[in-house]
């Protein structure tokens, strides 16, 4: 599947709480490469030697991404 191909949000990881004849759920489009940026963009400047203190800001940036992505799938 391409990286800007849009996923069905609600549909990841659901197929298996689907009984034979069941709708799946429909719910907002989300695009793979934004997932993944909101996963890999906060970590860019980390390197081997780098502190604590900046690997704790990364991973906290990275949490924060990953909240407002959520939050944009929540929205109607």
């Amino acid at each position: 599947m391409p990286d800007n191909e849009p996923v069905n949000a609600w549909a990841l990881g659901m197929r298996d709480l689907i009984g034979p004849g069941e709708e799946t759920p429909t719910g907002p489009d989300v695009a793979l490469a934004d997932i993944f940026a909101a996963l890999r963009d906060p970590l860019a400047d980390l390197t081997p030697s780098s502190a604590s203190t900046t690997v704790r800001t990364a991973i906290l940036n990275q949490r924060a991404a990953l909240d407002a992505l959520l939050a944009a799938l929540e929205t109607p």
